[in-house]
């Protein structure tokens, strides 16, 4: 009993004199101490709550101008790679392949007869050069023949002007197939032209049919057929799902030891108790924008600090998440608590 009562006493004045510790000056200086031993150890468990869910988002947009014929999805369909979204009326661009089809079979056409009248000009200018050569070696007998006595003059000149006239016609056949040899060349670049623009336009036939550039699902969709479209207008949003990641703003004391490739855990909030995804960090922390500048002077506006305590910057890392389950499904710009394994 005596031992009791002992026990009993002393931890009376235990209680009495921790009574009389706890003072308001006691507290806030213990307050400010736990304060500061968290500021400066924070660095060994990096823990954030500023975190959010983040996909790549892929604006959708038809490459055609046009309006909407036919529509395949709705707001929240979860497409594959490669499924077919919309069509764009596409008449004016059939008719387009079409006709530059029918002006490349004209284009070749014309090419093969200026082929035709080159072999045929090929063949006249052959003839007059053989007429040519004929007339000159009769030029050459004349005139040994007239130093003989044995051909008259008037023969000798007739047959040098026939000569001269062989030569001008040979060579108005030289130029003609120099004409033909440039039609040949230009339209030959002319056939190279329209199979170029054939390409495009067959090109742009195809863009009035759009699908799905990656796994996703279907959001902000509100229009219908019949809708006008213009070229890169987007008209919704393709949300990868493939590949889902977390931004997570960590101050700057958290960070000393993150690297990339350094393991994480994600606790979303809408699965808060329920689920924990793991995911490791993608790119490193390098963005945050401190320098603003006036519009007029183009100077930088330095900002007054109204706190006590000057507090650290917050800095972007890219988290990707491993293990994703189709069964908790993250939803982009939901939020979450974020632990970096040092």
């Amino acid at each position: 009993m005596i031992l009791l009562r002992r026990y009993r006493l002393h931890v009376k004045q235990g209680f009495v004199r921790l009574k009389r510790w706890f003072t308001l000056a006691n507290i806030i200086i213990l307050i400010g101490i736990l304060t500061t031993l968290i500021y400066i150890f924070s660095y060994l468990f990096p823990f954030t709550d500023n975190a959010f869910v983040v996909n790549n988002v892929r604006p959708v947009a038809a490459l055609a101008n046009g309006y909407i014929t036919n529509l395949y999805v709705k707001n929240g369909d979860v497409v594959k790679k490669g499924q077919k979204l919309f069509t764009v009326f596409q008449k004016p661009y059939i008719y387009a392949v079409e006709q530059l089809s029918a002006d490349l079979a004209g284009a070749e056409a014309q090419l093969a007869a200026l082929k035709s009248t080159y072999e045929r000009d090929l063949k006249l200018s052959e003839n007059e050069q053989k007429n040519y050569i004929k007339l000159k070696q009769d030029d050459q007998k004349y005139t040994k023949g007239y130093a003989l006595k044995s051909v008259s003059l008037i023969t000798l000149q007739n047959s040098q002007q026939e000569t001269k006239a062989a030569k001008y016609r040979w060579d108005a056949a030289l130029k003609q197939l120099e004409i033909v040899q440039h039609q040949i060349k230009a339209q030959e670049n002319e056939i190279k032209s329209l199979h170029a623009r054939l390409k495009n336009a067959k090109v742009n036939l195809e863009q009035t049919e759009v699908y799905a550039q990656n796994n996703g699902i279907i959001q902000n969709l509100f229009f219908s057929i019949g809708t006008p479209v213009n070229i890169n207008q987007p008209l919704f949003s393709l949300v990868d799902t493939d590949n889902i990641y977390i931004q997570a703003n960590f101050n700057e004391t958290d960070l000393g030891h993150v690297r990339k490739g350094a393991k994480v855990l994600i606790f979303p909030r809408m699965y808060l108790g329920r689920k924990m995804f793991h995911g490791v960090i993608d790119s490193d922390f390098w963005s945050a924008n401190r320098q603003l500048v006036d519009n007029r002077t183009q100077l930088q506006n330095v900002i007054n600090e109204n706190q006590w305590v000057l507090l650290p910057q917050r800095l972007p890392v890219i988290i990707r998440i491993t293990d994703p389950d189709p069964h908790y499904p993250l939803r982009l710009g939901t939020s979450a608590y974020v632990y970096i394994k040092v």
